[in-house]
């Protein structure tokens, strides 16, 4: 067996776990057990992280202060949009994400972090010398096309209660903003980072969230 092959076995068993687990959440969230499988989010989330950590390019100190960067700001712009409304709209979290802060589950800063570092490894693979304003939007975009298919899920399954009929234009346009803020700091404190579990899950998360929009 090729020595390349060798080494890149743990990153290949650590995106089938992550992809196992989707494929077996697909189906029990269609299932008569959809309640009980909306309920293991959190350790969904968790196992994930978990998984993509020790494939990182990029030196673990510099992964570490963007970890940190992400997961405040995705706190703070929850707790205050919560709290106020600003920026993304009236809403509330539900009991379901386990722990929370001020309202906001701490998975909610584990998912920003998730998002984010998955894309940037994404991009860096899909074009790696495009310039960094190019990225920047182009993340920010993605960021807030996965949002469109997430909100259904987490409506559906009551992660996040909206106060509105529907789920306003601002919190897009807030997501593509807070998100943009991220990979600009993102993409000058780990610009080459090509982590391929989380570029991998990246692409399972766009399946498994656009399978349940198309089946909401």
């Amino acid at each position: 067996m090729p020595i390349e092959s060798i080494k890149n076995r743990p990153s290949f068993i650590a995106m089938g776990v992550i992809l196992i687990l989707h494929f077996v959440g697909i189906l029990g969230l269609h299932s008569i057990y959809s309640d009980y499988f909306a309920l293991l989010t959190p350790l969904n989330l968790i196992i994930t992280f978990l998984l993509i950590l020790p494939f990182n390019g990029s030196a673990s100190s510099r992964l570490i202060i963007f970890f940190l960067f992400t997961f405040a700001l995705g706190m703070l712009v929850e707790i205050l949009g919560v709290q106020t409304g600003i920026p993304f709209g009236s809403y509330y979290y539900t009991s379901k994400l386990s722990l929370a802060v001020f309202g906001v589950p701490l998975m909610i800063g584990i998912n920003w972090f998730l998002l984010a570092y998955g894309l940037i490894s994404f991009v860096n693979y899909l074009a790696k010398d495009v310039s960094f304003i190019w990225k920047v939007v182009f993340c920010g975009a993605l960021m807030t096309f996965m949002d469109l298919l997430i909100e259904p899920f987490a409506i559906k399954h009551q992660l996040w209660v909206w106060e509105s009929a529907d789920v306003p234009i601002q919190n897009y346009i807030a997501w593509f903003v807070v998100s943009s803020i991220i990979f600009s700091f993102g993409f000058k404190i780990i610009p080459k980072e090509r982590n391929r579990v989380a570029a991998f899950t990246i692409i399972v998360f766009f399946l498994f969230f656009g399978v349940n929009y198309l089946t909401k």
